[in-house]
């Protein structure tokens, strides 16, 4: 369900802000396949489509990091 869930999120948190997001996935490691589309590949390729600003918000890290406070 994690997938779901981050696309639900992505998609409450867009319309709450009235503005189009992409979800990307950020936490690949090691030669496992992982989520996808990659966020370093579509900050990458953003400038290609004219994008110049960029603003990342992100909900999971805070949640599926919070070993990192103990």
């Amino acid at each position: 369900p994690y997938h779901c869930h981050c696309q639900k999120t992505g998609r409450l948190l867009s319309e709450a802000l009235g503005r189009e997001l992409i979800v990307t996935f950020q936490s690949r490691f090691g030669r496992a396949r992982w989520l996808e589309p990659a966020t370093d590949e579509t900050l990458a390729a953003l400038p290609g489509k004219g994008v110049k600003r960029v603003a990342i918000l992100a909900p999971g890290f805070s949640v599926d990091c919070l070993e990192t406070l103990e």
